[in-house]
């Protein structure tokens, strides 16, 4: 079948809710979303990632997709379809903006910002539930200048994958304002009814659509790890049962019957909460990118520079 390019991306930053917006909009009958998420294509455009993590291997460098044709093909069934999309962590590759302008000066881009102390934690508990996470967040804070020298991935950089405003800052030169969305988390979550409906205006699609409940992702530490791991190995990327399923289902019965599978995962975790001096450093870390990211998007984001009590 004939490949092609997405139209629009929902690009990030991670633990920002771009896996329940991916999986909301899997449900639109106007939308055909790509059925790999973070291909990452134009990232890396050809080159194969070797970051050198020790679980990079798994949770990065075999999920890229970087041949084109191979990219291209992951769209081949949207013939009919409005809008044609997927979700890339392409806010940590500022690069990628030039490269997409080359290919589709046409693309529209979502991006999700959630307050990123917070995001940072979360993204610390998403990789400690995985087991791809040793050291407490304050020693993995502190041991980042070195992972990264070591080039780990951006999911163990849990401070700098939280810098966006330079990111931005780069898609916003490439791509005129009709095409970029800038939406907080903290609507997402407040009323999610009015940011879908909202995202869906954007893209041009059918707004009054209703969809049904998604969460997705939710870090922790898991209470029963047997349990975990057979229920993450169900909602991965590829198993045998999804194999057998994928033909019978289509899109929204399989999101549904993901979210149901993520119930279970997230029942099984218990999520640890993150130390006051941890929060009120990181406060004072991100203090520039929080003001950078407010003019540029308009938002007020002085709840972001909120410190905590002891």
């Amino acid at each position: 079948m004939k490949g092609r390019f997405p139209d629009f991306v929902i690009a990030g930053p991670g633990k920002s809710g771009s896996s329940s917006l991916h999986n909301y909009l899997c449900q639109h009958k106007d939308v055909f979303m790509c059925p790999s998420k973070e291909p990452n294509y134009f990232a890396f455009e050809g080159r194969r990632p070797v970051y050198g993590g020790p679980s990079d291997g798994v949770i990065f460098n075999s999920t890229v997709v970087y041949d084109r044709d191979a990219y291209r093909q992951m769209f081949a069934g949207s013939d009919g379809f409005r809008a044609v999309g997927e979700s890339s962590l392409y806010v940590h590759f500022p690069q990628s903006a030039a490269v997409i302008a080359r290919y589709v000066p046409t693309m529209k881009f979502i991006f999700i910002l959630r307050n990123p102390v917070e995001r940072a934690y979360s993204l610390y508990a998403h990789m400690l539930r995985d087991g791809y996470e040793t050291l407490s967040f304050g020693q993995a804070l502190r041991a980042e200048d070195e992972r990264v020298k070591n080039n780990w991935s951006p999911p163990y950089r849990y401070f700098r994958s939280g810098l966006v405003a330079d990111s931005l800052e780069k898609f916003i030169q490439c791509f005129p304002s009709k095409q970029i969305f800038i939406g907080r988390y903290e609507d997402f979550q407040r009323d999610n009814s009015a940011f879908l409906a909202s995202v869906c205006e954007f893209l041009e699609i059918d707004s009054s659509f209703r969809f049904f409940p998604v969460r997705s992702n939710t870090g922790g530490v898991p209470r029963n790890r047997v349990i975990h791991d057979i229920f993450y190995r169900l909602a991965g990327r590829e198993n045998v049962i999804k194999a057998v399923l994928k033909p019978l289902l289509n899109e929204p019965r399989r999101v549904w019957l993901r979210e149901q599978v993520d119930k279970v995962i997230r029942v099984n975790l218990k999520k640890p909460s993150i130390a006051v001096e941890d929060y009120n450093m990181l406060v004072d870390r991100y203090a520039d990118d929080v003001k950078k990211t407010a003019l540029l998007t308009g938002f007020d984001l002085s709840v972001w520079t909120e410190k905590k009590s002891r």
